[in-house]
């Protein structure tokens, strides 16, 4: 089956600042000559504002969407990132509204075949957090899903 929305990058890249935001951006391209509506969504919503989430990409159009990290107050857990972000596509009709987009398009029962590619994370390490030895200049974390 071709992919409905060529997404690049496949890994978004975070600085990580204690107490500071940082962002990064996704493209949609919409390569193929049909309308195709968009979810995005992450295992961890508290830790990111993702807009817009959800929408409709016109044929041979591109869509950016903006991923901004909410500022972490500490180290992850271990130092892994197991953070993911999974973006569900599907056909949609030409009228098709962001809001058909949630509540009929990927209502699985409808029998609409969806697609799915999940995103990594990569945080980049480049400050001196409270109360820890000095981080070595970037310190990479990474979470790459399994396809």
């Amino acid at each position: 089956m071709e992919k409905l929305l060529i997404i690049e990058p496949q890994h978004l890249n975070f600085t990580y600042e204690p107490n500071k935001e940082s962002s990064s951006s996704i493209r949609l391209s919409n390569k193929t000559d049909q309308h195709v509506a968009f979810k995005v969504m992450t295992t961890t919503p508290k830790n990111y504002c993702v807009l817009p989430n959800i929408g409709v990409v016109s044929p041979g159009s591109s869509c950016d969407v903006s991923v901004k990290m909410i500022g972490p107050t500490a180290l992850p857990t271990e130092g892994k990132c197991s953070d993911i972000f999974l973006i569900n596509t599907v056909v949609a009709s030409s009228g098709a509204t962001p809001v058909d987009a949630i509540k009929k398009l990927f209502d699985k029962e409808a029998g609409l075949q969806i697609q799915e590619c999940k995103l990594g994370v990569i945080y980049t390490f480049s400050e001196v957090w409270p109360n820890y030895e000095k981080i070595p200049l970037v310190w990479v974390i990474t979470a790459i899903p399994s396809l």
